[in-house]
């Protein structure tokens, strides 16, 4: 009789994946794939509509239905198989309500994180202390950076994050913390523009009641720009609204992070991106980040009038 499989599907490449993909495929009787969509490998914006070009892939690699022990999709979905009941079908997930790791704090980071959830659903042992500091910055960075995950220090945290953004845009590590000094230095001195003007921070706006930073437009994806900015708000212990880009052509969106408490969270999602003209809200209150996109009406107002003044208009009264 013929050993039966399990097929890991593998989300937008970051450095969690690449982990998760590294012990999957050191596992006897597993097959990686990556999830695609119309030919492509996914990304963030569409790593949870991997169309039937995945599904070829593992044809090709000989995995026939019969023969399909699990399929384990790693952040990321195939909508074509949503219809399909199949207890086989199971998901390491933490990004969505409903998802495994989502509801879970910074204590519970290792079996919220996905590298966590895919270590049980393959019954591996022995996770290493970098599989550790991976797991807990990945769900949860600021609170991992801050002291409040077990066996974790800031000073872990930075030089992992530090290498793995090197890694992945092409710099060096001594680069990307020269580049992270700056953005840090820079908050709320906006005479920086005339130094630095790729890390200029445009605004300075209140959220209820906090005062959060501005980060103008990074460009798309994860690219040096955002990632730094997201690093430096940590440092500084602040919290940050960075806009950024999916993909080429896209409006974007605003991303909360960086020291962003649970009451700023909730009044982000609850009221305040949707009155100031933002749609698509997410975001985790106990994980401190949150998100909205940005519509045509919103691009319009905010080139006429900024959002400091876009944002008065939302300031609570007492």
């Amino acid at each position: 009789m013929k050993k039966r499989i399990v097929i890991v599907v593998l989300g937008a490449k970051d450095p969690e994946m690449d982990r998760i993909a590294e012990i999957s495929q050191k596992k006897e009787g597993v097959i990686v794939v990556h999830a695609m969509k119309d030919g492509i490998l996914v990304n963030p914006a569409n790593a949870y509509e991997a169309n039937e070009d995945s599904l070829v892939l593992y044809m090709k690699k000989g995995a026939l239905m019969e023969n399909i022990k699990q399929v384990i999709f790693v952040e990321c979905n195939m909508p074509a198989l949503n219809f399909i009941i199949d207890k086989r079908f199971m998901h390491a997930d933490h990004h969505r309500p409903g998802d495994t790791g989502f509801s879970f704090g910074p204590n519970d980071f290792w079996k919220a994180s996905s590298l966590g959830q895919v270590y049980e659903l393959l019954n591996l042992q022995n996770p290493t202390s970098r599989d550790n500091i991976l797991a807990a910055m990945d769900h949860c960075f600021n609170a991992a950076a801050n002291g409040k995950c077990v066996g974790v220090s800031l000073e872990q945290v930075l030089e992992l994050k530090f290498a793995g953004i090197a890694q992945e845009t092409g710099n060096t590590v001594q680069d990307i913390q020269v580049y992270t000094r700056r953005v840090v230095e820079s908050f709320g001195l906006r005479w920086v523009q005339d130094i630095y003007p790729d890390i200029f921070i445009s605004s300075e706006i209140i959220i209820k009641d906090t005062l959060v930073y501005v980060i103008p437009d990074r460009g798309v994806g994860y690219n040096v720009k955002y990632l730094c900015a997201q690093v430096a708000a940590v440092i500084r212990e602040i919290p940050v609204l960075i806009h950024s880009h999916l993909m080429e052509g896209d409006l974007g969106k605003f991303h909360l992070c960086g020291n962003a408490s649970k009451e700023l969270v909730e009044f982000f999602m609850n009221y305040w991106a949707q009155e100031i003209g933002l749609e698509k809200v997410y975001g985790n209150p106990d994980r401190g980040y949150a998100g909205a996109y940005i519509t045509k009406k919103f691009a319009k107002d905010f080139k006429e009038y900024g959002i400091e003044s876009m944002s008065k208009k939302l300031i609570p009264k007492n």
